[in-house]
């Protein structure tokens, strides 16, 4: 099966904060976007918190938080 290749427009500051997250949590922009992704199908779910809360860095395993 062929990989498959998808453009995704953002708006300006969404992007922005995105590459904050990214960058606080060393991570790819693209899995930013990913982990954003999962922390709002979850907060749709009544899974997780507010509805409204702030995107983080997801925690880094087997790092420690010092």
């Amino acid at each position: 099966m062929a990989d498959k290749t998808f453009t995704l427009r953002l708006p300006e500051d969404l992007h922005r904060q995105l590459g904050v997250v990214a960058e606080q949590g060393h991570i790819s922009l693209n899995t930013a976007v990913i982990h954003a992704i999962k922390l709002l199908l979850a907060q749709r779910e009544g899974v997780q918190g507010s509805p409204v809360a702030p995107l983080e860095p997801p925690a880094r395993q087997g790092h420690d938080a010092s």
